[in-house]
């Protein structure tokens, strides 16, 4: 059970030995046969690995904005105008999705916590913020990619 007082830093290297536990752990065999030996910490580490990453992913509007944030450094109103000019979804056009300034700014600063999107603001006046995308953010991004050519190949079952 994750601690709550637990800051990001920690447990991302709490993670990061993840993998070396794992492997010096022991699991029950399903047969004692050599051959047919499954190492079920590797099945709990990708099983965990992919809940981090669907625990970014289902929040409102972050594949939208790491793809606008993708096209280059942007400041937040043209974000949020890019964001909504993205909607609705060619793939379902009755679907009405329109972004809150609010929900923009909640989002932001989640990806912000996940070191997925940078926040530059200029130290003169008149203060201007950009965003820009990093490159873990640009890797999840590529990530998707296999994700959705599966989505798009199996959408009708």
């Amino acid at each position: 059970m994750r601690d709550p007082a637990e800051s990001d830093a920690q447990r991302r290297a709490r993670l990061a030995r993840w993998p070396g536990l794992l492997h010096r752990r022991t699991h029950g065999r399903h047969r004692h046969d050599e051959q047919h030996r499954h190492d079920h910490s590797q099945d709990r580490f990708i099983s965990h690995q992919c809940r981090y990453a669907l625990r970014i992913l289902r929040r409102e509007w972050v594949t939208d904005i790491l793809e606008v944030l993708a096209a280059g450094p942007i400041q937040y109103g043209a974000l949020l105008q890019a964001v909504r000019d993205r909607t609705p979804d060619p793939q379902h056009p009755s679907e009405q999705r329109y972004i809150q300034d609010s929900v923009l700014n909640r989002t932001l600063n989640k990806l912000r916590d996940e070191a997925l999107v940078l926040r530059d603001r200029e130290e003169r006046f008149p203060y201007h913020t950009t965003y820009r995308i990093t490159v873990a953010g640009r890797q999840l991004l590529d990530a998707l990619g296999p994700l959705a050519s599966w989505s798009e190949q199996h959408q009708g079952l």
